[in-house]
């Protein structure tokens, strides 16, 4: 059961524009692993769910930016988990990140902010910029990793 489309505000308390779908359950959850957007997801209408040690960010579709991700530092987050998120630039301090399809440079770029502090990371399915430029808008796009013709086919 869904809480429905709230302001932002509604969920944060705070003035910030947009919409959230919530579920009704999750104001008191610790854990919610599978939030999905399209290509954009914001960070903000999580930010008001103080209890929250573990996010999972889904994007189903291009560009995969998740938009005030600062917004996370303020909650006691020990795991973020980003999934398509091929549009990603800035993440606030994190004790544990795992990223599943990134650009390959961002990826880069993370080991590189991380490499000497006690996050726990792990980042699978890096893409450079030709795959993202051939596969990208193609919403089968992961099949190619499994089965390359299948996934060429598809």
């Amino acid at each position: 059961m869904w809480l429905g489309r709230l302001p932002v505000t509604a969920v944060t308390g705070r003035g910030s524009s947009g919409w959230a779908w919530l579920p009704a359950h999750i104001a008191a959850r610790r854990r919610w692993d599978r939030v999905t957007g399209e290509g954009t997801i914001s960070a903000a209408p999580v930010a008001g769910l103080r209890n929250l040690t573990s996010l999972g960010l889904r994007f189903s579709g291009p560009p995969g930016v998740l938009t005030d991700a600062f917004a996370l530092s303020s909650l006691p987050l020990a795991h973020l988990t980003l999934i398509g998120a091929y549009g990603l630039d800035t993440l606030p301090e994190l004790p544990a990140l795992t990223a599943d399809g990134v650009r390959r440079t961002t990826a880069g770029a993370i080991r590189a902010r991380y490499r000497r502090g006690d996050v726990h990371l792990t980042i699978r399915g890096a893409k450079d910029d030709s795959w993202l430029a051939t596969n990208l808008a193609n919403p089968f796009r992961d099949w190619a990793d499994d089965d390359p013709s299948f996934g060429t086919a598809a």
